[in-house]
């Protein structure tokens, strides 16, 4: 909605130091949300892989018994 208001503004010569504003903002914001959210996508791999390798070595070591 935001984007959609600051596009008008900024198509409509009104306030266009405004309305680029409110479109950096938002496309900042987006941004960094979705920067974290790659972080966190990343960590929670980076565990699972650590939990499967070790399943795998536990796993290993039962069959050898």
């Amino acid at each position: 909605m935001v984007l959609l208001v600051s596009m008008f503004l900024t198509s409509e010569g009104i306030l266009v130091g405004v309305g680029l504003t409110m479109l950096i903002v938002v496309i900042g914001i987006n941004l960094i949300f979705m920067l974290s959210q790659v972080k966190e996508a990343s960590k929670k791999k980076e565990m699972m892989d650590k939990i499967s390798h070790i399943d795998r070595k536990n796993l290993g070591d039962t069959r050898k018994r």
